[in-house]
């Protein structure tokens, strides 16, 4: 077969990824802003091989942030509902261990570029709502990601990596960069040699020595959550996938890929935390699909 021939097919395979389920019609004002995950299909049963699909979509570069979300609140003080001012307020009381937070986190603007936290499931869902009814033209609608969405978006095609960032198992699993400097934002005194990946059993471990380690070497140097754009974005220009804040997902109650409060094993892509209320470490990012 002739190079040119070999070169059409994968140009003509990687269009089918990139549009499976229809091309996407990304709102002008937002294309920078979002990055396409390509379809995929998700095996979900080892043993059988049960597959599922997953249609190309877009989802956003960063978590939401506080600018952002003083947007859409000012959008709904407009509107003048108090039910749903009610649900989409922020509740400032979650950083009740740091006064400074507490008053100026959501407002003030040297916190602009930093994830919204202190804001319900609810609230997310309403966010999502004010994207689609603002940009969505009758052709996209904005959403929170399924896990199996979030997961495929952090990790691509490479199911064994523990992180978001390279484009490898062996570089994806991997906390601190080639030249000492961390990845993303978490707290721990145990940092990527624990983080092990079991061949025997298919799953991620933790793995003891027995002297501890240096915490203050393994400690991220934000203590609390950062600004977008920080640390390493993974393949696909996604950035804080692992750490920062936990992502919120359709499921209500389930946020994943870590905080800034978990260890270094614990904002892993395949994390999950479970959370009741509001909550200092838990944001979120939305997802942009085609209207059916």
């Amino acid at each position: 077969m002739k190079i040119s021939h070999v070169v059409f097919i994968l140009l003509f395979l990687w269009a089918g990824l990139l549009f499976a389920g229809g091309e996407l019609a990304v709102p002008k004002d937002l294309k920078k802003d979002y990055a396409l995950v390509p379809a995929i299909s998700l095996i979900v049963d080892s043993v059988t091989k049960v597959t599922k699909q997953i249609p190309a979509f877009y989802i956003s570069k960063n978590e939401v942030s506080n600018l952002e979300y003083r947007k859409f609140l000012e959008a709904m003080r407009l509107k003048g509902d108090a039910d749903v001012l009610k649900v989409i307020s922020v509740d400032t009381s979650v950083w009740y261990y740091n006064p400074p937070y507490a008053e100026h986190y959501a407002t003030h603007a040297a916190f602009d570029a930093y994830p919204v936290v202190g804001i319900s499931h609810g609230a997310a869902m309403l966010y999502c709502q004010w994207l689609t009814d603002t940009y969505g033209a009758g052709k996209v609608e904005f959403r929170l990601p399924t896990r199996d969405e979030w997961l495929q978006a952090a990790r691509g095609n490479y199911t064994t990596k523990a992180f978001a960032w390279g484009k490898s198992h062996k570089h994806g699993n991997k906390l601190i960069d080639k030249r000492g400097g961390y990845r993303c934002n978490f707290y721990s005194w145990y940092g990527v040699e624990n983080v092990h990946y079991n061949d025997s059993i298919k799953a991620y471990e933790l793995k003891w020595f027995k002297e501890p380690l240096n915490w203050k070497k393994y400690h991220s140097h934000f203590t609390y959550t950062a600004p977008r754009g920080i640390f390493s974005k993974n393949p696909l220009g996604l950035y804080h996938m692992n750490g920062n804040v936990a992502e919120m997902v359709q499921a209500t109650g389930i946020a994943v890929g870590g905080s800034f409060r978990n260890t270094g094993y614990d904002v892993r892509n395949e994390s999950i935390k479970i959370f009741t209320k509001p909550a200092d470490d838990v944001g979120f990012r939305p997802v942009m699909v085609n209207l059916k």
